[in-house]
């Protein structure tokens, strides 16, 4: 048996690298939490021109969607207290 094989811990997937900025992302989680719709940060996203993952010049509901789910933001938002669920149903403004 191998040392990896008599781990009891799960192995991760090492998954793509990081795309969105660790002020981006703090800025995600903040205004989610503060009970922004995901077109709304995408919005302000823009407006603070702040760089999209994909080099594109204007944020999509769509990846702020994405990066609400990447494991990135989740580990981010965990080292904070904030669970997923908090992220994905905010309190209504």
């Amino acid at each position: 048996m191998t040392a990896s094989a008599s781990s009891s811990r799960p192995r991760q997937r090492p998954g793509r690298p990081c795309r969105c900025p660790e002020w981006v992302a703090h800025l995600i989680i903040k205004w989610r939490l503060q009970g922004h719709s995901l077109a709304r940060i995408a919005i302000m996203l823009t407006e603070a021109q702040a760089p999209t993952p994909t080099g594109t010049p204007s944020w999509s509901k769509s990846q702020v969607d994405h990066a609400l789910h990447t494991r990135h933001l989740l580990e981010l938002a965990d080292g904070l207290g904030i669970g997923p669920e908090e992220l994905r149903h905010p309190p209504r403004r």
